[in-house]
């Protein structure tokens, strides 16, 4: 659910630069055409399917990855059931399909598992493997960095430790700009407030053995959790976005932006790329816990997220003193509220870093599962699971095809 302060965190606005280029062949009209093609499995101690808060990305052309993440145990959350994170990892494989066929896709589950429970971290696939960034277990968050890989020899799945963050970071964005991963915004505990803190890897250090590390660079300009973070870049430029989350200070009040920013990787300086704004609509696009994914032609594809509106209401009405009575009363609203949801933003929006132009590029087909990564597999616009709603969680795995030209 997207109220931090009611324990209920949700992120990972990780958007990702597809190795080797860009999603191909999308234009404004009809730019995405989507299908659920699997489901997630249930996991050790589920009795409803789904998760949310997860690591997700491509291992390979026929092997993805979907890690960690939270689910409610027994009864859905609006019934008292109990959010539960998760240690386990899935992989997701594609095979061809037959004479003409679409691809299948089938879940295995490696013998290995996450050290621990871990859920809410950040995201980004590399060339070889996926990134799995900082994170949560319920208690405290972590600034474990890992790195895991498909071994396509031993036909299994192998995990190594990258270096640290500087910090524990939970809720934050990260994406790549060339050889450089970037870590943007969070929080160092899991009711704390936003941060803006950006950290940076070289990859081009892995060879360089302990001189490698994270370096501190120049801060956002505002402090953030949620937000959505995508790495893009095309002939004349590349830049790390920035876009939305939440304003989580107390003074604040979780206050969700409506803005963007841009960072260049030449001049080391953050940039305002201006107001989220459709033409011809009133007023900002305000959005938190959605993500992004890069396209050819310099365009950003953002998904999802939330406006933050039931949020604060819902965050006013858990801090209501009184009598019981009073208390209670606002408890069967805030559960009436949560149940009536119509599920987060369904509308997809496009980003032309050139011209600084966004516009309406379609909906979803349902509400789009925030607290999940999207990543590009194989030409391919994937999400895995996700919370459709405040409290819900998905199993649902989306396939968008690229509509030709």
């Amino acid at each position: 659910m997207l109220i931090p302060r009611l324990m209920m965190i949700v992120v990972l606005g990780g958007g990702v630069l597809f190795p080797g280029g860009r999603a191909t062949g999308a234009e404004e009209a009809g730019l995405v055409t989507w299908r659920v093609v699997s489901e997630v499995p249930l996991m050790n101690g589920q009795t409803s399917p789904g998760l949310a808060g997860v690591f997700a990305g491509a291992l390979n052309a026929t092997h993805a990855l979907m890690a960690g993440g939270t689910f409610y145990e027994g009864k859905g959350p609006l019934d008292g059931g109990q959010r539960t994170f998760s240690d386990a990892l899935l992989i997701l494989e594609q095979s061809p399909g037959v004479a003409g066929a679409p691809p299948s896709y089938a879940w295995s589950t490696p013998e290995m598992t996450l050290p621990g429970p871990l859920a809410y971290g950040a995201s980004v696939t590399l060339d070889d493997g996926v990134l799995l960034i900082g994170g949560m277990d319920g208690n405290e968050c972590v600034a474990d960095v890992r790195f895991a890989t498909w071994d396509r020899a031993e036909e299994r799945l192998k995990m190594v430790d990258f270096p640290p963050l500087p910090k524990p970071l939970a809720y934050a964005g990260a994406g790549r700009v060339g050889s450089w991963v970037m870590v943007v915004g969070g929080a160092t505990t899991p009711d704390g407030d936003g941060g803006d803190d950006v950290f940076g890897l070289d990859l081009a250090g892995r060879a360089e053995g302990a001189e490698w590390a994270w370096q501190v660079l120049p801060a956002l300009p505002v402090l953030v959790q949620l937000p959505i973070v995508v790495g893009e870049e095309g002939e004349d430029g590349r830049a790390l976005h920035v876009f939305g989350g939440r304003d989580q200070r107390p003074q604040a009040r979780g206050r969700v932006m409506g803005e963007g920013w841009s960072f260049d990787p030449v001049t080391q300086q953050w940039s305002s790329s201006g107001p989220i704004k459709l033409a011809g609509v009133a007023g900002t696009v305000r959005v938190m816990g959605g993500t992004a994914v890069a396209l050819e032609d310099r365009r950003l594809l953002l998904l999802g997220g939330d406006d933050g509106v039931l949020a604060n209401v819902l965050e006013e009405n858990s801090r209501r003193g009184g009598l019981e009575e009073e208390r209670a009363a606002y408890a069967k609203l805030t559960a009436a509220m949560l149940a009536a949801h119509p599920g987060h933003r369904r509308e997809q929006l496009l980003y032309d870093v050139r011209r600084g132009v966004w516009r309406a590029v379609g909906s979803f087909p349902a509400a789009t599962p925030a607290v999940t990564p999207a990543f590009v597999w194989d030409g391919a616009i994937m999400l895995m699971g996700g919370e459709p709603a405040p409290g819900r969680r998905s199993a649902a795995v989306w396939l968008g095809a690229m509509e030709a030209e």
